[in-house]
């Protein structure tokens, strides 16, 4: 009696070389037969959010799935529902997370005489509102803002809506021009 066995393979992952960030669960780090199915499901710790999942060396992101039948994905995020299909050889599956970023800075410089009302260094919760009032000294003006390297031109006023990064702004003054009558 001739009895044919299958072969098995080895599924395995890692997060961001830590093990922090991010719980998966499926059939991981075990056997599996070949032309089995693995269904598991990717979800990111609070504060944290799924930037990457690399498949043998190879990013999901970078796979035409519609070419290749092992896998299917759905969009990365917090949670990430992931299947490899007909497992025909080893898996290693990397996922790689990153905190969410909640806060930003945004740094004042001024070229010259002057203040930012608010202060040099301003942080901020994201999504938020932040205005600017720049206030040169007397015998000066605002000759040009600078937010983060792009020329708004000259201003005094300038807010910041729905804040998604960090801001560098830059305040150039001028000396007024002095007009004497006689």
């Amino acid at each position: 009696v001739y009895h044919q066995t299958k072969a098995k393979y080895l599924v395995a992952y890692n997060i961001n070389n830590s093990g922090f960030g991010a719980v998966v669960v499926g059939a991981l780090n075990n056997e599996i037969v070949a032309g089995g199915t693995v269904n598991m499901t990717i979800t990111a710790d609070n504060g944290y959010q799924i930037v990457d999942i690399i498949l043998n060396s190879v990013s999901l992101s970078e796979i035409d799935l519609t070419l290749v039948s092992k896998a299917e994905k759905k969009a990365f995020g917090s949670v990430v529902a992931f299947n490899l299909k007909n497992v025909q050889a080893d898996f290693f599956i990397e996922v790689k997370v990153e905190k969410i970023q909640t806060e930003y800075t945004i740094n004042t410089n001024i070229r010259g005489k002057g203040i930012v009302a608010g202060g040099q260094v301003i942080t901020v919760a994201k999504g938020a509102t932040q205005p600017l009032i720049f206030l040169p000294d007397v015998g000066f003006h605002v000759g040009e803002v600078l937010v983060n390297e792009a020329s708004y031109g000259p201003m005094q006023y300038l807010s910041l809506v729905d804040i998604q990064t960090d801001y560098e702004i830059k305040v150039i003054e001028g000396q007024a021009e002095v007009i004497v009558i006689s």
